[in-house]
């Protein structure tokens, strides 16, 4: 019985220090987002193309493109009915919110701050990630302005900045497709020059770190907005 009961706390100590060594291994190699104290603009670029609006998502095609704007434009079916074009609340609410909270929106701004904060000899370097987040967020204003007429967007999403809550203003969608399409030509401009930072290719999940990728979906976000 002794001996049963030495070998059982033997192997129970073993067990111990396997469990603590792998909880240490793991803990040097993969980063506690939730403990980060530290903001990554390369982390903040992937979190905000890997959004169900962004990236192709059943959720947003199901819910909201094909019951939607699909049918509007009559490039789906909907059953011949009286309330075909009666759009579903819900549906859209959620649309809304995902834009601002924290949403594509709400993550540029916490990029903006992020930069900002950085020293000026850092600033060139880590520009091109600020500008590559730019082009799919007035990508995605657009599809907010096409789908809503005006906006909150100037003034949205102060909080990171000014930790103050303030309900913000309703922006002209006229000036707002201005914005757009300025915007998106300046982008363009930098990326003609720009040199990608050893990083940007695993921070781009979208284009894989291709500066001509860039331009070219600047480009043609700004046709589409100029046509319109």
């Amino acid at each position: 019985m002794k001996h049963i009961t030495i070998k059982a706390f033997a192997i129970f100590t073993l067990f111990t220090v396997v469990l603590s060594g792998c909880k240490k291994s793991l803990e040097e190699k993969y980063l506690n987002p939730e403990a980060s104290t530290t903001a990554s603009l390369p982390g903040f670029l992937t979190d905000l193309i890997n959004n169900d609006r962004v990236r192709p998502s059943y959720w947003n095609l199901r819910t909201f493109l094909l019951m939607h704007s699909a049918g509007y434009a009559q490039t789906a079916f909907l059953y011949p009915s009286g309330s075909r074009y009666q759009q579903q609340d819900g549906y859209t609410n959620d649309y809304w919110r995902d834009f601002y909270s924290p949403g594509v929106l709400g993550i540029y701004r916490a990029m903006e701050v992020t930069y900002n904060a950085l020293p000026e000899s850092e600033k060139a370097a880590k520009k091109i990630y600020l500008e590559a987040a730019k082009i799919v967020l007035y990508d995605q204003a657009a599809q907010m302005v096409d789908n809503f007429g005006d906006i909150p967007f100037s003034e949205a999403g102060s909080l990171p900045a000014t930790n103050t809550i303030k309900p913000a203003k309703f922006d002209d969608q006229a000036a707002l497709y201005d914005l757009f399409i300025q915007g998106l030509a300046e982008a363009n401009t930098f990326f003609s020059t720009a040199t990608a930072p050893a990083d940007f290719s695993k921070a781009d999940i979208l284009n894989s770190g291709s500066i001509d990728k860039w331009r070219r979906y600047a480009n043609s976000v700004r046709l589409r907005l100029l046509v319109r």
